[in-house]
């Protein structure tokens, strides 16, 4: 871990506390194998070289960018996604976040308002599919990627991370705001994450019987599809209708 790292690092915890008490979790890790750097949630990986090009500012915003890739969970969501594209619809979503916390991200970096409050699995769906109209994209992309988890492997490791995560980043941003420097929008993003993985069970009453129905809720609508989460339902239509509108509005 060279001095530059250090220096931004410490910069990151004392500026933005919440990003860099997140910062600490990951282990740096130089990597001449990469072009920019990487993040798999246990990890931040850095090319040393690419690293000492950047300006101060464009460092911290490196740093942070691999926190948001870690806060979002991109790094146990991907599934069967497309890893390449994955990554692109990723950066799009985080670095709009970033830019609006006044973080200067590395030159390069994807940014587009048009995908401003989507969600990922949004901004994944509108894309092209690799490799067509993609070639650009990726050349482009400039501020770091995101790996899958080691323990990515099962839904009960993914699961246990994810609980961990969740812990971690509630902490983080507790001690942000005792400071009064966890910005009003991270706030927000914050509470959606940690109450929706809090919730472990939902009761909902069918608008005609007053059925109970148990709601084993985990990440949202993707997991929900591809069996993750198990749903017991005893309920109408609209009554579905309206849940699963509410699971893609707070899937992150």
């Amino acid at each position: 871990m060279n001095d530059s790292f250090v220096r931004a690092r410490s910069r990151l915890i004392l500026d933005s506390p919440f990003f860099g008490t997140l910062c600490l979790r990951l282990k740096p890790v130089e990597r001449d194998d990469i072009d920019t750097g990487a993040t798999d949630g246990k990890h931040l990986f850095y090319n040393p070289i690419w690293f000492e090009k950047l300006r101060p500012e464009e460092r911290i915003g490196f740093l942070a960018h691999e926190v948001m890739h870690v806060v979002f969970m991109h790094h146990t969501r991907r599934q069967e996604r497309h890893a390449e594209k994955w990554n692109v619809a990723a950066d799009y979503v985080i670095n709009l976040i970033l830019k609006s916390n006044a973080f200067i991200l590395p030159s390069g970096g994807l940014l587009d308002e048009q995908y401003a409050d989507m969600t990922t699995e949004h901004v994944y769906s509108i894309l092209p599919e690799p490799p067509e109209g993609f070639g650009a994209l990726l050349s482009a992309k400039g501020a770091g990627d995101v790996l899958d988890h080691p323990d990515a492997g099962s839904s009960e490791s993914v699961g246990a991370v994810e609980s961990q995560l969740t812990v971690a980043i509630q902490q983080a941003a507790e001690q942000a705001r005792a400071q009064g420097k966890l910005p009003a929008n991270m706030n927000t993003l914050i509470e959606d994450i940690v109450n929706l993985k809090l919730i472990g069970v939902q009761y909902l009453q069918d608008f005609c019987g007053l059925i109970p129905i148990l709601i084993l809720v985990g990440y949202g609508l993707t997991d929900v599809l591809s069996g993750k989460v198990c749903i017991f339902l005893l309920c109408t239509t609209l009554v579905l209708k309206k849940l699963l509108l509410q699971l893609i509005h707070l899937v992150q």
